[in-house]
C-alpha cells in the first residue's frame, strides 16, 4: 500500500548568502514558531556561500531542505526556493532577518478567513543599532488595489522578503522573478506586481524582525553600493509593466502613480550616487524635484506646493554644483525644520 505523504500548509524560504553570522537565528526562529511543525517546510537556498554558512546549517539537515547553488543573487534563490516548494503558502525570509513566534499562525489565520487574498504582508519590528525604529503601518484586510486603497498599499509598500506570505498559487502570475541585476529587490517586484493580481490584507501586528547592521544592501550609507539599487530599480519597472498589462485589473495610471514614490526614493540615491562620481547635471536635479512635485501634488497644502514651486528657479539658474551643495547644507544643518514652521505640509 503506498503511503501517500501529506503536504505542509507552509513553505519558508531562507535565502542566504555569506550570513554565517545570523543563518542560525534565521533557522531557529521558522522551528520556534507557535505553528506545528508538520505543517511547514523550511528551504534554505545558499547563494554560493564562501563563508561557514554550510557548517552552520549542517546540523539542521533533518528538519530543513539545503540547497547549494552557483552566486546570482536574491532574485535567483527565490525561484529556485518556490519551484520545489510544497506548501499551500509561501513565506520568505532572508537569511539576517527572523520570524517572531506567531508570525505563522496569524498570516495563516487571515489566510483561511479570506479566500480572495493572495498575500499577506505584515508590520515589521525594525532595528537600528540595537534599537527599533517605529514605522507607520496601516491595517487593511481583503482589500484590492484602486484609487481609493492606493494611499493604503504606498503607505505599507516599504517592505522587506520577511514581510511578505503568498499564496503559492497565485505566484504563477507573475513568476519567474527576473534575475538580472536582481542582486536584491524581490520583494519590491513581487508586491508591484501582485498588487493587480489579487487582494491584498495588512496585519498592523509585528510578525518579523528587520535588522539594519551597516552590510545591508538596501539600507546602506555605502554610496558605492546604491548602484546595486539602482539597477535592481530598473529591472524592476521595465519586467513588472510588462508583467502587469496581463493583468485584467492593470490600470496604467494607478501602475504610473504606484511606482511613483519607489521610483523617487531610488531617484534620490542615483543623485547622490552621481554627485559622488562627479557626474550629475541639473536635468538629473529637475527631473527628481518634478517627479515629487507630481507626487505630492494633490497631496500638499497650498503653503508647501508655494515651496516647491518657488525652489525650481534656483535649480534652473544656479550652476548645479552649488544646488547640490546647498541641498547637503540644507539637510546637514537640518534648515527643512525652519521650512516645516513657516511651510506646512
Amino acid at each position: 500500500m503506498e503511503i501517500i505523504k501529506k503536504k505542509p500548509l507552509f513553505s519558508i524560504i531562507i535565502s542566504t548568502y555569506n550570513q554565517e553570522k545570523f543563518i542560525e537565528d534565521a533557522i531557529e526562529s521558522v522551528l520556534n514558531q507557535d505553528f506545528p511543525k508538520s505543517e511547514f517546510e523550511i528551504i534554505v537556498v545558499d547563494d554560493g556561500s564562501t563563508d561557514k554558512t554550510y557548517e552552520k546549517v549542517k546540523k539542521y539537515k533533518e528538519k530543513i531542505k539545503y540547497i547549494y547553488k552557483e552566486n546570482k543573487g536574491q532574485a535567483s534563490c527565490y525561484n529556485v526556493g518556490i519551484n520545489i516548494a510544497e506548501g499551500k503558502y509561501i513565506s520568505l525570509l532572508d537569511a539576517d532577518d527572523y520570524f517572531l513566534p506567531e508570525k505563522l499562525k496569524k498570516v495563516g489565520e487571515e489566510f483561511e478567513k479570506y479566500e480572495e487574498v493572495g498575500s499577506v504582508i505584515h508590520a515589521r519590528k525594525t532595528i537600528f543599532m540595537g534599537k527599533e525604529i517605529e514605522l507607520n503601518f496601516q491595517e487593511a484586510h481583503n482589500i484590492e488595489l484602486n484609487k481609493n486603497t492606493l494611499d493604503i498599499f504606498i503607505k505599507n509598500g516599504h517592505v522587506t522578503p520577511a514581510q511578505l506570505n503568498f499564496r503559492k498559487e497565485i505566484l504563477k502570475n507573475v513568476l519567474p522573478i527576473p534575475e538580472k541585476n536582481m542582486i536584491i529587490g524581490s520583494d519590491g517586484y513581487l508586491f508591484l506586481t501582485l498588487s493587480f493580481f489579487t487582494n491584498f490584507s495588512f496585519l498592523k501586528k509585528k510578525l518579523s524582525v528587520y535588522r539594519i547592521y551597516g552590510e545591508n544592501l538596501f539600507y546602506t550609507d555605502d554610496v558605492k553600493k546604491f548602484i546595486l539599487t539602482i539597477k535592481a530599480w530598473e529591472t524592476i519597472k521595465v519586467h513588472s509593466k510588462k508583467v502587469v498589462k496581463k493583468s485584467k485589473r492593470f490600470d496604467p495610471t494607478l501602475f504610473y502613480n504606484l511606482l511613483l514614490p519607489f521610483d523617487i526614493e531610488v531617484s534620490e540615491r542615483e543623485l547622490i550616487y552621481k554627485i559622488n562620481n562627479g557626474e550629475y547635471k541639473r536635468e538629473d536635479i529637475l527631473r527628481l524635484e518634478i517627479k515629487k512635485i507630481r507626487y505630492g501634488w494633490g497631496k500638499w497644502g497650498f503653503l508647501y506646493k508655494l515651496y516647491n514651486l518657488l525652489k525650481l528657479p534656483y535649480i534652473l539658474i544656479l550652476p548645479p554644483k552649488l544646488v547640490v551643495d546647498f541641498k547637503n547644507f540644507y539637510f546637514k544643518k537640518k534648515l527643512y525644520k525652519i521650512r516645516e514652521i513657516i511651510f506646512p505640509k
